[in-house]
This record gives C-alpha cells, sequence and structure tokens, in this order.
C-alpha cells in the first residue's frame, strides 16, 4: 500500500493512484528534446535538459562498487580499503547541486554533438543566478546574498577537489569495452572576464591604465565566465543521459515553503532517475548510503534517517517521480518508479514494447 504522510497538518500527496500506459497520446510518442510529459489527463509539459549518466551517477554513494574498483585498481590496499574508500564518496551540499545543475544545463545547451574531448562553456553573471534558480525581488533584482551564496560555491567546486572513481562502458566495433575513470581534481576550472565599454579612445586608454595600476575601475562592466568542466560531466553526453526537469529544485521548495532545503530529497530524485527499471528494491540502509545519509548510521542517529528518507520518498509521491512505495517487515523499500518523470525508465519500456511489436 501506498505510504501515507504521518502529520496530520500535511495534505495526501495528489496525482499519486494514476496508471502511466504506453498508448495513444502517452509516453511512447515522439517529442521534442526539450519538453516531457509528466501527468495524465490534462497533460503538463515541463522543459527539460540531458544530464550526463556519469556526471549524475557521480553523486550518487556506492560504496561496495567505488571499494571493489579501488582494490581493483590496486589504488588502495586491503588494510586499508575502507578509510580510503570513504575519501572517494564525494558529498554535496544543497548549493553544490543547484550550481551543479546549472552547469549540466548549459553544458547541454553549448556543447557541439560528438564533443567529448574539451568542452567550455561561458555564460554572465545574470544566466548563472537564473539557472540556479534564483528569484528575483520586488525590485526586479536579485539578491546580494544569495548571489555571493551561489558565486562561492561556484569557486569552491572549481577549487575543491571531489575524489571519483568509475566504471565506464563504452562500444568499440559492437563489443563493449570498460574502463575505470578516476579523478581526484575538481570537478571544473572556472576563469573571469571584465568587459567594460569605452565612448572614446581616451576612456579606453584611461581605463587600461587604471586597470594596469590596480586602481578602481568603472563599475559599469560587462562580466563573464568561462568554465571547463571535467569530462566526467559530458562524457557520451549524447547517448548515455538523463532528461531531467528544469523546475525540479523549484517543485520540491514549493512543497515545504520557509524550511530549510533537504539535499537529500534532489539525491534521491538524482538516484531513481539514473535507474532504467522499476520496481526499486532496497534496504533502508543502503538507500542511506547511496543519497549520503550513512554518516548519520555511523553516529547512530537512525531517527534522522528515517525521517530524511521518509521525507524524500513522499516528496518524490507528490512530485509525481515516484507512483507509490511500500515498505515490507524486513524494512526493504518496493519503489515503483514514474516512468513518465524517469526518462531512463520511460526509454526501457519503449524499447521493449517497439522489440515486442517487432516479434
Amino acid at each position: 500500500m501506498v505510504k501515507k504522510p504521518k502529520d496530520k497538518d500535511q495534505e495526501e500527496p495528489q496525482g499519486v493512484g494514476f496508471i502511466f500506459s504506453l498508448g495513444e497520446g502517452a509516453l511512447g510518442e515522439s517529442r521534442p528534446l526539450s519538453q516531457r510529459i509528466i501527468g495524465t489527463g490534462a497533460y503538463e509539459i515541463l522543459p527539460t535538459y540531458r544530464a550526463g549518466l556519469y556526471a549524475e551517477q557521480a553523486k550518487i554513494r556506492f560504496k561496495d562498487k567505488t571499494r571493489q574498483l579501488l582494490l581493483d585498481e590496486n589504488l588502495v590496499s586491503l588494510l586499508d580499503a575502507d578509510k580510503k574508500t570513504a575519501e572517494y564518496l564525494p558529498s554535496f551540499s544543497y548549493q553544490d547541486l543547484k550550481v551543479y545543475s546549472a552547469i549540466q544545463r548549459f553544458i547541454d545547451e553549448q556543447r557541439k554533438p560528438g564533443e567529448d574531448e574539451e568542452v567550455e562553456i561561458t555564460f554572465t553573471p545574470q544566466e548563472f543566478f537564473e539557472y540556479c534558480g534564483l528569484k528575483k525581488t520586488s525590485r526586479g533584482t536579485y539578491s546580494g546574498k544569495q548571489k555571493e551564496e551561489h558565486l562561492q560555491t561556484l569557486w569552491s567546486l572549481a577549487s575543491t577537489p571531489k575524489k571519483i572513481v568509475q566504471q565506464q562502458t563504452e562500444l568499440k566495433k559492437g563489443k563493449k569495452k570498460y574502463k575505470t575513470y578516476i579523478l581526484t581534481t575538481p570537478l571544473l576550472t572556472v576563469k573571469s572576464a571584465d568587459i567594460i565599454e569605452s565612448d572614446t579612445e581616451e576612456e579606453a586608454q584611461d581605463i587600461m591604465e587604471r586597470a594596469i595600476s590596480g586602481r578602481e575601475l568603472p563599475k559599469k562592466r560587462k562580466t563573464r565566465y568561462l568554465v571547463k568542466p571535467d569530462p566526467i560531466m559530458y562524457k557520451l553526453l549524447d547517448r548515455l543521459y538523463v532528461r531531467k526537469a528544469i523546475s525540479q529544485f523549484e517543485e520540491i521548495r514549493t512543497l515545504h515553503p520557509g524550511e530549510k532545503p533537504n539535499p537529500y530529497t534532489h539525491t534521491f530524485l538524482d538516484f531513481i532517475q539514473t535507474l532504467d527499471f522499476s520496481p526499486l528494491k532496497v534496504g533502508r540502509d543502503t538507500l542511506a548510503e547511496r543519497i549520503g545519509l550513512d554518516g548519520y548510521l555511523r553516529q547512530r542517529k537512525r531517527t534522522i534517517v528515517t525521517n530524511r528518507i521518509n521525507e524524500a520518498l513522499e516528496d518524490a509521491l507528490a512530485t509525481r517521480y515516484i507512483l507509490s512505495y511500500q515498505e515490507e517487515l524486513t524494512g526493504l523499500l518496493i519503489i515503483h518508479l514514474n516512468p513518465a518523470r524517469c526518462s531512463r525508465y520511460q526509454e526501457k519500456l519503449v524499447r521493449t514494447k517497439t522489440q515486442e511489436e517487432k516479434s
């Protein structure tokens, strides 16, 4: 049975009990790449972007798989494997996830098809704030505090190493080839440049002299950022990707007005969107590890873990990323994904249906 919210003043999520079929006007139809159907009846179309599958998986903590890869590559010894494995399970704050998502949107828009070697993206501060989901004040400007926080996060991602190890699959001459990708540097590099326009050659010369001597420059200027993301953020983006709703952060924020954001809800949504099957059967402790709550388990703060997972499940229900979930007496969670919001699962269903029709 579907779990219901435990708080009396919390409304039961709407639209949970729908059955999504691969029928007329439903999921199997061809649609523009930037659109997705996320409901039934009166369909709602949301703009989306492609996020690289490997970039999304980098946010999920696969402890056992990571440990085995490190041992296979002789990066750790058996004696210190557990300790070293923890270093390759990076954590992402709520702010990190928002900026990470914004960079992925810029990559999807600016990267050329088939470009997998070296990608550069560029944007203005205003574009960056918009893609991070910042809301303008009544005066039509962004909050100074929010702007500073998001820019600091961008520079932090560019200066803080993230240790990640992944096994990546490529098809060469019809055969699968497996590669182990190891990242020990920041996920991206950032450069900024200020452009100051002048009406006369004399003004331009004055600005040049001010810049060289370190004197104060005119406040009226145009700033642009140049970002070089690590290949893990766009590797095989044309083939291996998750189509994500631009509105994901706003949808969850609407459910909890005025509350401190819960990053684990977004990591949970990111996790299930990387899957191409349903239902997902997972124990609470394993799910806690996947979405970054395992630290609380080690501290024996199970109440926090339980509450965070329950909130993530209920939010996923309310926003229709999942259709239902149930928990067995053993603690095993059985989670039914909604293909209309989980693109990889939907594409798997479409491929299966097409194959069945051909056979």
